[in-house]
């Protein structure tokens, strides 16, 4: 029960993570609009955001995207100063991450067996000009 508050008392937990959930609306197309709003809870989290490592190990899931979709610049690897179990499942549903101001993909989520920390994938992402 002690490592998280040990770990947050390090003063490592520099950046501030907020989760963002698209609306959900689709326009005159069928394709999503590209609106997102925060999550109840999940604004302004303390994390710490760090290079994803360049080794074989890295946070469980991939998600691949549309072909319209760009992904681009270096992996992050942050960690969560608490555990939030809708982070674990809210992901899915396409949520983004704000770190620091810095909007990113969503790659992987992941918790401990303690279930006392919750680490993700993050990936910048631009949208592609190429429409359908």
């Amino acid at each position: 029960a002690q490592v998280m508050p040990q770990a947050v008392a390090t003063g490592l937990f520099v950046s501030l993570c907020t989760f963002q959930a698209p609306s959900g609306t689709l326009g005159a197309s069928g394709a999503p609009d590209g609106l997102y709003s925060n999550v109840s809870g999940l604004v302004d989290i303390p994390c710490m955001d760090a290079p994803q490592p360049p080794s074989e190990v890295k946070i469980g899931a991939e998600e691949m995207r549309a072909p319209t979709q760009v992904m681009d610049g270096d992996k992050r690897h942050v960690l969560l100063n608490s555990y939030y179990s809708t982070v674990i499942t809210g992901w899915r549903l396409g949520w983004r991450a704000v770190v620091d101001g810095v909007i990113y993909d969503m790659c992987g989520v992941e918790c401990d067996s303690q279930r006392t920390q919750v680490r993700l994938e993050l990936k910048l992402q631009t949208a592609g000009a190429v429409q359908p």
